[in-house]
């Protein structure tokens, strides 16, 4: 459980997606240990509190809430801040009711309140209950094309034609050249196609395989060239759990280069992962390590680290773990002896992942000596890991599972009557 998220639970309290007028959410907004209930939000206002907070999780417990079709659920996904997530909490591995599932979880819940419900919803994704609605795919269109229309043909229009298709190339020159440095440097990809024309090119268009908020390609109208940038739909609405059965921490090893290899050991230093690709950009070594599960030390055999390495440790939040000087081939070969792997680059990221665990091996001796409850075991070497000590790591582990406990217990009331339901209320 992270109570340190921003969560945001919301369930309908008055009217319906497929409506003439939109309609009102009840929100439940779980800020670190801080609770904040509002009642009666207009969509237009959720949107705005969405953006003002950016939550990690919207969590609901049906996506039709948001959108009576495919078309209004992408337009309202395709306007959350960057990193938010919207979690469908029934379903999935967790069948049954909203109702259901909460008590489940030892959550009490009120089905004739809204705001009981969307709390419920906040707290089951807080647990990690859930799944991810996956709409897009992380790949960006980006279209070069005219501004205006040419109008019809004569000797000077021609040459305006030609001015403006000039435009369109240099642009579209401009951005591949921006696009084949970002590219190199992150071990992604992109594709071109442009469409020809007198004196240069009448559009051009970039499928780019990377998220379109890291690209910093410039769009919009300028003068005779317009730029569009739109991140690309998936065919289907596809889930993802919140929570998967390998989500556990691990110490992360990478070797960056034309092959990338990573390592992941889990915190008692077992190998849960090893490879390496010739393909695999900082998107997909992220999206890996996302599915094996959840970083906490990023290293590397060299200092200083490498620039794509800290992109990833970045990505995680996570520790980030460098030996003193770049380590030598001998010391990486004694590391490794006893493991199997293909190559260089898996030998050198397993080496990296190993030498930052045996910094640590003590410290999680001590530690597996006081913690006797093995689900709290891994929470405290990460807290560690992060900079506190043993002690203040286990009594603030305790005052949070209590706090939880508590917070989790909502007490059954009648549903209260809102006299001015397009009003913002706080409860």
């Amino acid at each position: 459980m992270d109570l340190k998220k921003t969560i945001f639970g919301i369930d309908i309290a008055k009217g319906s997606p497929a409506a003439r007028r939109d309609p009102s959410y009840a929100v439940v907004i779980l800020q670190d240990k801080n609770l904040e209930k509002l009642r009666m939000v207009e969509r237009h206002r959720l949107l705005q509190l969405i953006r003002d907070y950016k939550p990690e999780i919207l969590a609901i417990d049906n996506i039709h809430e948001l959108g009576s079709n495919r078309r209004e659920l992408n337009r309202f996904v395709g306007a959350l801040p960057f990193g938010t997530r919207v979690v469908q909490v029934t379903g999935g591995d967790e069948p049954g009711s909203l109702e259901a599932i909460a008590r489940r979880y030892g959550i009490a819940i009120n089905r004739f309140d809204p705001a009981s419900e969307a709390h419920a919803c906040a707290l089951l994704a807080q647990n990690g209950v859930g799944s991810v609605l996956q709409v897009f795919e992380d790949a960006t269109r980006i279209t070069v094309t005219r501004a205006r229309s040419l109008g019809r043909g004569g000797w000077s229009q021609n040459r305006y034609r030609r001015k403006v298709h000039g435009a369109v190339r240099a642009m579209t020159r401009e951005i591949e050249a921006h696009l084949k440095a970002y590219t190199e440097s992150n071990k992604t990809s992109y594709s071109l196609r442009v469409a020809r024309g007198y004196g240069g090119y009448t559009r051009g268009e970039f499928i780019v395989q990377a998220p379109r908020e890291e690209l910093k390609v410039r769009t919009g109208r300028f003068s005779d060239v317009q730029v569009r940038a739109k991140t690309i739909e998936k065919d289907s609405f596809k889930f993802k759990p919140l929570r998967g059965s390998k989500r556990v921490y691990v110490i992360v090893g990478i070797d960056p280069g034309t092959t990338t290899g990573v390592a992941a050991l889990d915190l008692g230093g077992e190998v849960v992962y090893l490879g390496s690709s010739r393909t695999t950009g900082i998107p997909e070594t992220v999206e890996t390590l996302s599915e094996i599960g959840k970083p906490l030390v990023v290293a590397t055999d060299v200092n200083p680290m490498p620039h794509s390495v800290e992109r990833v440790r970045r990505s995680f939040n996570a520790v980030a773990g460098l030996p003193p000087e770049s380590l030598g081939i001998d010391e990486k070969i004694e590391l490794t002896q006893g493991f199997e792997y293909a190559n260089a680059h898996e030998r050198d990221s397993l080496a990296a992942a190993l030498y930052t665990f045996k910094r640590y091996k003590n410290k999680f001796s001590q530690i597996e000596q006081k913690v006797h409850t093995p689900s709290d075991l891994d929470e405290v070497k990460a807290r560690v890991v992060k900079g506190e000590t043993i002690d203040s790591a286990l009594s603030e582990l305790r005052s949070e599972s209590t706090s939880a406990r508590s917070e989790a217990m909502v007490e059954k009331v009648e549903s209260p009557k809102v006299k001015d339901e397009t009003l913002l209320r706080k409860e």
